[in-house]
Protein backbone atom coordinates (compact mmCIF):
# COMPACT_ATOMS: atom_id res chain seq x y z
CA UNK A 1 0.00 0.00 0.00
CA UNK A 2 1.35 3.53 -1.01
CA UNK A 3 1.73 6.23 1.53
CA UNK A 4 -0.93 8.37 -0.24
CA UNK A 5 -3.08 5.35 -0.04
CA UNK A 6 -2.22 4.64 3.94
CA UNK A 7 -2.60 8.44 4.99
CA UNK A 8 -6.17 8.44 2.79
CA UNK A 9 -7.17 5.29 4.79
CA UNK A 10 -5.79 7.32 8.01
CA UNK A 11 -7.77 10.41 6.94
CA UNK A 12 -11.49 8.26 6.47
CA UNK A 13 -10.12 6.73 9.98
CA UNK A 14 -9.67 10.06 11.31
CA UNK A 15 -12.83 11.68 9.67
CA UNK A 16 -15.02 9.31 11.07
CA UNK A 17 -13.38 9.48 14.59
CA UNK A 18 -14.19 13.54 14.81
CA UNK A 19 -18.14 12.78 13.43
CA UNK A 20 -18.39 10.42 16.12
CA UNK A 21 -16.84 13.19 18.66
CA UNK A 22 -19.24 15.66 16.91
CA UNK A 23 -22.18 13.80 17.22
CA UNK A 24 -20.77 13.17 21.00
CA UNK A 25 -20.32 16.87 21.42
CA UNK A 26 -24.17 17.53 20.42
CA UNK A 27 -25.55 15.36 22.92
CA UNK A 28 -23.44 17.06 25.82
CA UNK A 29 -24.94 20.14 24.69
CA UNK A 30 -28.46 19.34 24.34
CA UNK A 31 -28.19 17.53 28.33
CA UNK A 32 -26.30 20.01 29.17
CA UNK A 33 -28.95 23.11 28.13
CA UNK A 34 -31.76 20.02 29.27
CA UNK A 35 -30.04 20.43 32.78
CA UNK A 36 -29.44 23.89 33.15
CA UNK A 37 -33.37 24.47 31.83
CA UNK A 38 -34.00 22.48 34.76
CA UNK A 39 -31.62 23.93 37.21
CA UNK A 40 -33.47 27.80 35.81
CA UNK A 41 -37.37 26.13 36.90
CA UNK A 42 -36.21 25.10 40.51
CA UNK A 43 -34.26 28.26 41.11
CA UNK A 44 -37.68 29.82 39.98
CA UNK A 45 -39.78 27.52 41.78
CA UNK A 46 -38.12 28.45 45.11
CA UNK A 47 -37.96 32.11 44.51
CA UNK A 48 -42.27 31.83 44.25
CA UNK A 49 -42.18 29.74 47.58
CA UNK A 50 -39.36 31.71 49.44
CA UNK A 51 -41.42 34.74 48.73
CA UNK A 52 -44.88 32.82 50.17
CA UNK A 53 -43.18 32.98 53.16
CA UNK A 54 -42.72 36.64 53.50
CA UNK A 55 -44.15 38.39 56.86
CA UNK A 56 -47.12 39.89 54.62
CA UNK A 57 -47.97 36.69 53.23
CA UNK A 58 -48.12 34.38 55.98
CA UNK A 59 -49.63 36.66 58.43
CA UNK A 60 -53.44 35.00 57.59
CA UNK A 61 -51.77 31.57 57.83
CA UNK A 62 -51.67 28.84 60.46
CA UNK A 63 -48.18 27.45 62.12
CA UNK A 64 -48.79 24.47 60.81
CA UNK A 65 -48.83 25.80 56.88
CA UNK A 66 -45.98 27.51 57.54
CA UNK A 67 -44.16 24.43 59.11
CA UNK A 68 -45.26 22.93 55.74
CA UNK A 69 -44.15 25.42 53.53
CA UNK A 70 -40.67 25.77 55.58
CA UNK A 71 -39.83 21.87 55.36
CA UNK A 72 -41.24 22.02 51.49
CA UNK A 73 -38.31 24.27 50.78
CA UNK A 74 -35.84 22.83 52.82
CA UNK A 75 -36.48 19.39 50.13
CA UNK A 76 -36.33 21.96 47.34
CA UNK A 77 -33.13 23.47 48.06
CA UNK A 78 -31.88 19.44 48.79
CA UNK A 79 -32.89 19.04 45.11
CA UNK A 80 -31.86 22.40 44.04
CA UNK A 81 -27.81 21.28 45.14
CA UNK A 82 -28.35 17.82 43.88
CA UNK A 83 -29.63 19.97 40.40
CA UNK A 84 -27.15 21.89 40.56
CA UNK A 85 -24.13 19.18 40.85
CA UNK A 86 -25.46 16.82 38.15
CA UNK A 87 -25.46 20.54 36.36
CA UNK A 88 -21.42 20.88 36.81
CA UNK A 89 -20.74 17.16 36.34
CA UNK A 90 -22.82 17.63 32.79
CA UNK A 91 -20.70 20.97 32.17
CA UNK A 92 -17.52 18.73 32.75
CA UNK A 93 -18.62 15.93 30.14
CA UNK A 94 -19.61 18.72 28.00
CA UNK A 95 -15.67 20.59 27.95
CA UNK A 96 -14.46 16.93 27.90
CA UNK A 97 -16.58 16.15 24.77
CA UNK A 98 -15.28 19.31 23.33
CA UNK A 99 -11.58 18.92 23.92
CA UNK A 100 -12.17 15.38 22.56
CA UNK A 101 -13.66 16.54 19.28
CA UNK A 102 -11.25 19.80 19.27
CA UNK A 103 -8.25 17.09 19.42
CA UNK A 104 -10.18 14.87 16.88
CA UNK A 105 -10.48 17.79 14.67
CA UNK A 106 -6.69 19.35 14.73
CA UNK A 107 -5.55 15.25 13.92
CA UNK A 108 -8.34 15.02 11.00
CA UNK A 109 -6.73 18.22 9.50
CA UNK A 110 -3.39 17.44 10.11
CA UNK A 111 -4.23 13.99 8.23
CA UNK A 112 -5.16 16.44 5.13
CA UNK A 113 -2.50 18.80 5.35
CA UNK A 114 0.06 15.84 5.27
CA UNK A 115 -1.71 13.66 2.39
CA UNK A 116 -1.33 16.95 0.38
CA UNK A 117 1.93 17.67 1.46
CA UNK A 118 2.28 14.15 0.24
CA UNK A 119 0.71 14.67 -3.30
CA UNK A 120 2.57 17.77 -3.80
CA UNK A 121 6.26 15.69 -3.19
CA UNK A 122 4.74 13.20 -5.47
CA UNK A 123 4.08 16.07 -8.08
CA UNK A 124 7.32 17.76 -7.44
CA UNK A 125 9.02 14.22 -8.02
CA UNK A 126 7.52 13.76 -11.21
CA UNK A 127 7.92 17.03 -12.70
CA UNK A 128 11.26 16.66 -12.17
CA UNK A 129 11.13 13.11 -13.43
CA UNK A 130 9.60 14.42 -16.50
CA UNK A 131 12.06 17.64 -16.76
CA UNK A 132 14.72 14.95 -16.39
CA UNK A 133 13.46 12.89 -19.80
CA UNK A 134 12.92 15.94 -21.25
CA UNK A 135 16.28 17.36 -20.65
CA UNK A 136 17.78 13.99 -21.74
CA UNK A 137 16.09 13.91 -25.11
CA UNK A 138 17.12 17.38 -25.72
CA UNK A 139 20.70 16.14 -25.26
CA UNK A 140 20.30 13.29 -27.30
CA UNK A 141 18.64 15.74 -30.17
CA UNK A 142 21.07 18.50 -30.10
CA UNK A 143 24.20 15.49 -30.25
CA UNK A 144 22.33 13.93 -33.26
CA UNK A 145 22.10 17.23 -35.51
CA UNK A 146 25.64 18.93 -34.36
CA UNK A 147 28.18 15.79 -35.58
CA UNK A 148 31.82 17.13 -34.69
CA UNK A 149 32.96 15.73 -37.74
CA UNK A 150 30.85 17.92 -40.06
CA UNK A 151 31.24 21.32 -38.25
CA UNK A 152 35.04 20.78 -38.54
CA UNK A 153 35.02 20.42 -42.72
Amino acid sequence: MSDTKRWQLIAKLAREKRDESARLLTLAKQELEQHDTRYKQLQAYNAEYSAKLKPGYTSHQDIHSIANMQNFLMKLADVLKQQLDTLKRQQEMYHQALNKFQEDDQYYKFTLEHIEKLKEAKQKVEAKKEQRLLDDHALRTCSKGSNPSQSSA
